[in-house]
């Protein structure tokens, strides 16, 4: 046990030379104090002093407290050894270091110093590698959004998300509280205390969300302002178990059951161009030591607040908040809207969701005290109720492709089709995949939009030997289900004649709208659909139909053949349909079939697609994209100095190229917009 010798120390005058931070000087003092009988603890200590002679928050405080500490110290006879062994570490200045070896032996009140050029003077400080500031602020701010519910009485509820999924954004259950239902209970179909409701589908126009809101001025159009999905919300856990409670009547109560946590699905993905945290796979930090929060407070742009996270504070009830392990507090600057914030550390990584600040009035000696200290969610405590929801809903697309792998086309936008062509290939993912055409002012589809594409991102989507594509042009169908029927047989299995199992046409004699044939052509269906997958014993088999927008379906037993398919298909492991140029997935053959994923394409590439395309290709490289700058540089350098004869024979040579292109099938304005970026922009080492 260290020596206790006594001697003439000042805990007032060492008090004042104390530059750590309170919670590094009570892990030393108790550290050291149990190793002497009786010796209180600083919690203790401080909660004495503090009811004896009250010292409002600030300086003063940690003082107050730490004299507090050093006058025990003194009574246990242990003051000198503790300043000895921890004068580097408590005792310091940016300016002066305490000799405490040389107090011990100089004159009482005497006191020495010396200059040092470098001294670590808080250990929870740490001084973070530049790099890492430079990769994690810009991602920290195109991953911060800000949501705005439209209440009914036409105010606005503001707060702050954090995207976590190419779709998905976490945020603070109280946020969308109002867009929320509890019709059939409070704790849902699985019996959940905390069950965050459901969303009540004819508010959800109410909620939109916004990225990038600290550049307004230059964003384009609509594109970083994003509505919500028909099922927006993934998981939860609500405020408290009144999930009528608002903020101003909250109770620090059951902390470990309501976390005030939601997770959101955005109806279209903001996560394809932006690197956002995927907190399935990055282990969320723990919230100790210096941090920041990302914010949108009040009506302000984005901000960052500096703080640090504390476990403990001098006010009890604060206190007792942080003790559970279900909160932690922070000192960041944060007002209205700042809800749902993440909070990181000085590494940039994310620890815990800012939730709001908590007061408490005090009474003491008849002087009413105001407190306030911040409270924010550890994410670690969200993933262990959350991780697998979101894990499921996030889908196994996490990043777009930028090119075709077995051709190098660049792959521009199709986000829709790249995530349902990925779902369907998980278990529980869609079955049915439809490519919806729409239609223009002239009562005609619409064309040169990229649909012939789709059937080149499929197949070079899947793998040969896991995946087999077989594709059928609707003009090929005939009106007759059994033709069609053998059709599809014959095709997944060239040579086999897998249509010989089929029963006898004769079957489908006299066919008509009878409810009889009806049920004879269902039978034909589930038949058809019973030897596909008897001969997928080792891969999926998918059926991809063609040109339906140039072909229609007659309204023939062949209609109601596929429309018996359909479901059959919808129902099978190994089986997968897509259907190319269908304008209408909500038919009624498939309004009920909930396995299927619609990629709706409704007008051509535009400059956000591009914009999106390059930033995924090259915001990684930025050496690469200079390259491609100076190509178009060096493009346009050499048409300026072309003759007027090379000029000439230029135009000659796009006339011809044209006349060429009529006669084979012009490229669609999506296919030109694409080699041309191809043609531009240098390869890119992932696709």
């Amino acid at each position: 046990m260290p020596n206790g010798a006594s001697t003439a120390l000042s805990p007032s005058k060492l008090a004042q030379q104390v530059t750590a931070s309170r919670d590094i000087f009570k892990k030393c003092y108790d550290e050291f104090a149990a190793n002497y009988e009786g010796a209180r603890r600083f919690m203790t200590i401080t909660a004495l002093r503090q009811r004896g002679a009250p010292v409002p928050l600030g300086p003063g405080l940690n003082r107050a407290d730490f004299e507090a500490a050093l006058e025990e110290a003194e009574r246990k006879g242990f003051l000198a050894s503790f300043v000895k062994t921890y004068s580097e570490r408590l005792f310091t200045s940016s300016a002066t270091e305490v000799e405490a070896s040389d107090l011990l032996d100089d004159e009482e009140g005497e006191e020495t110093y010396r200059a040092t050029l470098q001294k670590i003077l808080d250990d929870f400080t740490p001084m973070t590698d530049a790099g890492k500031i430079k990769e994690g602020m810009p991602r920290l701010a195109r991953n911060t959004c800000k949501l705005t519910v439209k209440l009914s009485d036409g105010s606005l509820e503001t707060g702050t998300g954090l995207l976590i999924g190419p779709r998905l954004v976490l945020t603070c259950w109280h946020v969308i509280s109002s867009l929320v239902t509890f019709e059939t209970g409070l704790e849902g179909p699985q019996g959940e205390p905390d069950w965050p409701g459901v969303p009540d589908r004819r508010l959800s126009s109410r909620l939109s969300v916004e990225f990038d809101y600290e550049v307004r001025a230059g964003q384009i159009g609509n594109k970083w302002t994003y509505g919500v999905t028909e099922d927006w919300l993934v998981v939860g856990s609500r405020l408290s178990a009144d999930p009528e409670e608002r903020l101003g009547n909250w109770k620090p109560q059951q902390l470990d059951t309501y976390l005030d946590f939601v997770v959101i699905e955005l109806n279209k993905p903001a996560g394809f161009d932006r690197p956002y945290y995927n907190l399935v796979n990055e282990t969320p930090r723990e919230a100790t030591g210096k941090m920041i929060v990302s914010h949108h407070p009040g009506n302000f742009t984005m901000r960052f607040s500096p703080g640090e996270f504390e476990s403990s504070s001098p006010v009890p009830k604060f206190n007792g908040i942080a003790a559970s392990g279900d909160r932690v507090l922070h000192t960041a600057n944060t007002i209205r809207g700042s809800s749902g914030g993440p909070c990181l550390t000085y590494d940039m990584k994310p620890a815990a969701l800012h939730q709001f600040v908590y007061q408490v009035q005090r009474k003491t000696k008849g002087k009413v005290e105001q407190h306030a200290t911040n409270v924010a969610i550890p994410l670690s405590k969200i993933m262990q109720r959350a991780q697998e929801t979101i894990k499921s809903r996030m889908g196994s697309l996490s990043a777009p492709r930028c090119t075709l792998q077995r051709s190098g086309k660049a792959l521009i936008g199709r986000y829709s089709l790249q995530e349902a062509i990925a779902a369907a290939q998980t278990p529980g993912g869609p079955k049915i995949l439809v490519v919806q055409i729409h239609y223009g002012l002239d009562r005609k589809p619409l064309s040169q939009i990229g649909k012939s594409f789709s059937y080149e991102i499929l197949d070079d989507a899947l793998a040969p030997g896991w995946h087999r594509l077989i594709t059928i042009n609707a003009s090929d169908i005939k009106d007759n289900a059994y033709s069609t029927a053998q059709l599809l047989l014959d095709r997944i299995s060239v040579g086999n004649n897998l249509s010989r199992k089929l029963t006898s046409p004769s079957q489908l004699a006299g066919a008509g709208e009878s409810t009889e044939i009806n049920d004879t052509i269902a039978t034909l269906a589930r038949d058809v659909a019973n030897v596909m997958e008897e001969d997928a014993t080792r891969d999926t088999i998918w059926i991809a139909i063609d040109e339906m927008d140039r072909h229609q379906i007659s309204d023939t037993s062949t209609r109601v053949f596929l429309e018996k398919l359909y479901p059959e298909i919808a129902t099978r492991q190994k089986l997968r349909l897509v259907l190319i140029g269908m304008s209408d997935p909500d038919m009624p053959a498939l309004k009920n079939v909930n396995s299927k994923s619609v990629d709706p394409l409704k007008d051509h590439l535009n400059i956000e697609d591009v914009i999106a395309w390059i930033r995924n290709r090259l915001s990684a490289d930025p050496d690469r994209m200079l390259l491609s700058l100076g190509r178009i540089a060096t493009m346009l350098a050499d048409r300026e100095m072309l003759t007027e004869e090379e000029k000439h024979a230029e135009r000659e040579r796009e006339r011809e190229t044209r006349k060429r292109e009529r006669q084979e099938g012009a490229l669609s304005r999506s296919a030109a917009i694409a080699k041309i970026v191809n043609d531009i922009f240098m390869p890119s080492t992932t696709t």
